[in-house]
């Protein structure tokens, strides 16, 4: 399966719960990505702090990178209630990756591509995953990667790998930033995490004219806590 879905009710954290759960943010429209109330920013690399900073004070840290796959148990203890997952290191063909995005996030007509042609109607279809009574609450996205570094760099499968990986990044975002825009109460927290994704930035070229633009990756640490002391 290119795609599966774990935890249709909510997910109790095993154990103590990893600390990535005090700073995952609540539902509701208008609020931060994280909990006004989560624990402040430890000491980090140069890199990592540049990263933060390009995300923003007020929209909080969304999008990360981890250097290893997560398990089943890594993503029950997160504490969401609905995770994603989805192999994109096989979207070698927008084809292929328009086909699992259809299905996983429910698109009425299933896309034929991944271009701004289609934009819009991926967007709606993942606001309304996330909003409304047919949203399964807060929710992890995880995207694996960790077979992109066996594609040969600048060949075309690569690149649209890039490609594909980018715009669903971007879709997400814009899905959930027009969602709380217009303050839409029902509103779920979504976190999405990249496995061994081997850039710190996730660049956005949908093609047709449209503006390219960029998602920092703020990474975390093997115990999922970097972002973070206690």
């Amino acid at each position: 399966r290119k795609m599966a879905e774990a935890g249709e009710s909510s997910v109790k954290p095993l154990g103590g719960g990893f600390p990535l759960q005090g700073y995952r943010p609540t539902s509701g429209a208008r609020t931060p990505r994280r909990p006004t109330s989560a624990r402040t920013p430890r000491a980090r690399e140069a890199a990592d702090v540049d990263a933060v900073a390009a995300v923003g004070v007020d929209d909080k840290p969304w999008l990360f990178g981890i250097d290893r796959p997560l398990t089943t148990v890594d993503i029950s203890a997160m504490g969401f209630c609905r995770a994603i997952v989805l192999d994109a290191d096989e979207w070698v063909a927008e084809e292929i990756a328009a086909e699992v995005i259809s299905d996983a996030f429910r698109v009425s007509e299933p896309l034929p591509r991944l271009t701004d042609e289609y934009r819009e109607v991926l967007v709606s279809a993942m606001r309304h995953s996330f909003t409304g009574s047919t949203s399964g609450g807060d929710t992890l996205v995880v995207m694996r990667t960790e077979r992109l570094v066996d594609l040969e760099e600048g060949s075309r499968e690569a690149t649209t790998c890039y490609a594909c990986i980018a715009r669903v990044v971007d879709a997400i975002s814009a899905a959930w930033e027009a969602a709380n825009k217009d303050g839409d109460p029902t509103l779920a927290a979504v976190i999405v995490v990249l496995e061994t994704f081997p850039k710190r930035h996730v660049e956005v070229d949908w093609g047709g004219g449209a503006e390219p633009t960029s998602h920092a990756v703020v990474t975390l640490d093997d115990d999922l806590a970097n972002f973070f002391e206690g």
